[in-house]
């Protein structure tokens, strides 16, 4: 029996550590190389869905006892078998923890033109996230600067990303970069 716990807790502990660093912001897309079903594979949470389906906003979910991948996921969808996934735009990378102990999983795009702007986008989200500021006013901010150069979110963000540090608080709970409303369309 406390072999058996062991052993679990010592899977559980290789989950976590896999998925520990995971952001799913970037849009890793995966088509999928064959037929899965709710009914036949047993994954809770995903809809019947056809080979050649692309899946988008996929992540690393779990991995074997090797290291190979054993599931990907998506925020708030499905879970899909890793041998029902190809990787489209995407690659996973394998890092030392900094204690040592263990590894944790990346998802990176893959650095072409295509995806040349997600990847600055993520580049200035994650610069913000560094400087405390929050999750959803990061990525507002982010895709701010990136697609409403005008705006005068895109501004500050800009004057932080060229040393003014100092004015993060900006777009930080504040309106300067909310999304607006769809009003009266």
């Amino acid at each position: 029996m406390r072999k058996g716990v062991a052993l679990s807790l010592a899977a559980l502990s290789v989950f976590l550590i896999a998925c520990q660093d995971a952001r799913a912001d970037q849009n890793c897309r995966a088509v999928l190389t064959r037929d899965i079903g709710s009914n036949t594979d047993h994954f809770d949470g995903i809809e019947d869905t056809k080979k050649g389906s692309v899946v988008e906003y996929i992540h690393l979910q779990s991995i074997n006892d090797d290291g190979s991948p054993q599931t990907f996921a998506v925020h708030g969808g499905g879970i899909y078998p890793a041998d029902a996934v190809k990787l489209l735009n995407c690659h996973i990378e394998r890092h030392k923890t900094s204690d040592g102990l263990g590894f944790k999983y990346d998802t990176y795009l893959d650095d072409t033109p295509d995806n040349a702007k997600e990847i600055l986008r993520a580049s200035v989200e994650d610069q913000l996230l560094d400087l405390g500021v929050d999750e959803a006013d990061a990525s507002n901010a982010s895709e701010s600067y990136i697609s409403h150069d005008g705006t005068a979110c895109a501004q500050a963000v800009k004057s932080i990303l060229a040393g003014n540090r100092e004015i993060a608080s900006l777009i930080t709970g504040s309106q300067v970069c909310q999304p607006k409303p769809n009003v009266g369309k």
